[in-house]
């Protein structure tokens, strides 16, 4: 199987009510494919499902053997008073080879953060760090789940440069999770438009365009100022001919 995870008709209702329903997606190595949808859509319950944390109601998931995942969450809860620096929360994360430290430190240098209380972090500083913890064990698929929240423009773009580097190295698959469709244009290969069921898929260029994707965000228009920071340091444009199954046609 060439694709890392295949799902199938995937559908989750919790209780009487229906959080998504019959979704077909495929997760192809070295590919980043970005979940984009309003509040309430089940994006964060179909990432769950993607990575195991709940089952389907209906509907199946094929993946790799030896599918190797890091995940970036939203955000963490930390109590104010928690005495623990970055340095021991990485060690506390992590027992594997002490080579993967260095080789995840390459490409998301957080030595001047180590000797940090975690809870004195910034938000981006905070990311960095979970960011980091995700590669350390080299996974073939990195899902992130809203990484630029609370990181201004500047910073959404330098965060995706990291994600490009990451995605280049370990040559894996890249799921986002995202709100921002400034960033999700710039940086995606496929855009999965999810409320509730896939509304449209595909790459980026004719996303846009696609009348499911006007009735949910409007025309797509970028501000010329975060268009210009983004075109010039946005690290990577894709323009894939991509052809899709029947799983695609919603």
């Amino acid at each position: 199987m060439n694709s890392l995870i295949d799902a199938h008709g995937l559908t989750y209702k919790k209780g009487d009510k229906l959080i998504i329903e019959d979704v077909c997606l495929t997760i192809e190595p070295g590919k980043i494919t970005t979940i984009i949808g309003p509040n309430g859509a089940g994006k964060t319950t179909l990432t769950k499902i993607l990575l195991g944390v709940i089952k389907p109601s209906s509907g199946y998931i094929v993946r790799t053997e030896n599918l190797k995942v890091g995940y970036v969450p939203q955000r963490i809860k930390l109590p104010s008073t928690l005495p623990i620096s970055v340095a021991d929360f990485v060690k506390l994360a992590y027992s594997g080879d002490v080579r993967n430290l260095s080789d995840a430190n390459m490409l998301i240098d957080i030595e001047p953060l180590l000797s940090k209380q975690l809870t004195s972090l910034s938000g981006g500083e905070l990311q960095r760090v979970l960011f980091f913890q995700a590669l350390l064990g080299q996974p073939n698929l990195l899902v992130l789940d809203e990484p630029d929240q609370g990181i201004d423009v500047i910073g959404q773009a330098t965060l995706y440069q990291k994600i490009d580097k990451a995605r280049r190295k370990l040559n894996c698959a890249v799921v986002l999770v995202s709100h921002d469709l400034h960033i999700v244009m710039a940086n995606s290969d496929e855009v999965i438009c999810l409320n509730k069921h896939v509304c449209c898929s595909g790459h980026p260029s004719q996303i846009k365009s696609d009348a499911e994707f006007t009735k949910l965000f409007g025309s797509y228009v970028q501000p010329d100022t975060k268009k210009k920071v983004l075109q010039e340091l946005a690290p990577y444009r894709h323009y894939h001919d991509h052809t899709h199954g029947e799983d695609y046609e919603h």
